[in-house]
């Protein structure tokens, strides 16, 4: 409507001004033209995009929506068969952070070579670093001790690192393994390599027993109080649910005591 009063008020004027004071101005009306081409033009161009920006505004929060669904990740969880995920005959040898008795059990299966297993550890290095009391995280090692020499050597010395050194020192190791661009053999160098401890070596054994018998074949691997994590979220979704698996968990032992 502004747009339509303009163009009024411009051919009002034009047919009161005479003749000879319109060629005066013939270069002023071809600036006015090119000027009203150009606008329409990447206005035409434009409002297409502006559209589609906002539809894809309005379907993003729709899909956070969805995704935050608290009932749909619990139900999706449950569908798959809880397994016992503790090794009894390991103790407290494999890798922990956090207290047994902590709301959530997180369990990652992981190997020193796998790619996608950096990821992984670093999304669960931030949300356990964010929820420490209500999270007990386990790294459990899927390595092929015959065939998988590499990650062998550091796996084994991550878990002796664990076993028999500073807490802060075995984060930093571990932290370095799954860096960008990390060299296992400077790695092995730097954390003085040794392939003389049977015990740690027999720790991956029966991690990798555990991994076949429960028929994990691929890293990484998420369990979450003891049930596969959906493959429908990725795992930088779990944060959205700590919350309320805390809630959750609370309530299932308030039922248990009632019983």
């Amino acid at each position: 409507a502004i747009v339509s009063v303009l163009w009024v008020q411009c051919v009002v004027v034009l047919m009161d001004t005479p003749t000879a004071t319109i060629a005066n101005y013939r270069n002023d009306l071809w600036y006015l033209v090119l000027s009203f081409v150009v606008t329409t033009s990447a206005w035409v161009l434009l409002k297409p995009l502006l559209y589609s920006l906002k539809e894809l505004d309005t379907l993003k929060i729709q899909y956070y929506t969805f995704l935050r669904n608290f009932n749909l990740f619990n139900t999706a969880l449950g569908q798959n068969r809880p397994i016992n995920t503790k090794i009894e005959e390991l103790g407290n040898s494999e890798i922990s952070f956090g207290t047994e008795n902590a709301p959530i059990h997180i369990l990652l299966v992981t190997n020193p070579e796998c790619l996608y297993c950096r990821k992984a550890h670093q999304i669960l290095n931030e949300i356990y670093s964010h929820n420490e009391k209500n999270i007990y995280l386990t790294i459990r090692f899927n390595v092929n001790t015959e065939t998988h020499r590499k990650s062998r050597q550091v796996a084994q010395r991550l878990i002796q690192l664990y076993n028999l050194s500073k807490h802060n020192v075995f984060k930093k190791a571990l932290d370095e393994v799954y860096s960008k661009g990390i060299n296992f053999n400077k790695w092995l160098e730097k954390w003085h390599d040794t392939d003389s401890y049977d015990f740690f070596d027999s720790i991956l054994v029966k991690q990798r027993n555990w991994c076949m018998n429960n028929q994990i074949n691929f890293t990484p691997a998420l369990f979450v109080n003891g049930r596969k994590y959906p493959s429908e979220y990725e795992f930088e979704h779990l944060h959205f649910f700590i919350e309320d698996l805390v809630i959750d968990s609370s309530e299932e032992i308030l039922q248990e005591d009632t019983f």
